[in-house]
């Protein structure tokens, strides 16, 4: 994730677009650490896709809202599920 200092942030919920920088910020073994502690590798597209039920796939639902964090309009910096 980005370590980008900004005074305000705003949260909206991921959409499949947002997906391709989750991806990659789950290629980075700390990263992954810190959002998943029991994965064994790193995340590609498609299992980001099923995790967030991004895949069209009812059964793939998780139990949490997930929000892209942004600073002003830019690409997504971070993400939050609540």
């Amino acid at each position: 994730m980005s370590d980008t200092t900004r005074k305000s942030y705003s949260l909206r919920p991921v959409d499949k677009a947002d997906l391709v920088f989750v991806a990659r910020w789950f290629q980075d073994v700390a990263d992954l650490a810190a959002f998943d502690r029991n994965s064994r590798v790193p995340y590609d597209l498609p299992t980001c896709e099923r995790l967030w039920n991004m895949s069209g796939n009812r059964d793939d639902a998780g139990t949490m809202c997930w929000f892209a964090i942004t600073a002003d309009a830019t690409d997504p910096i971070g993400i939050v599920g609540l």
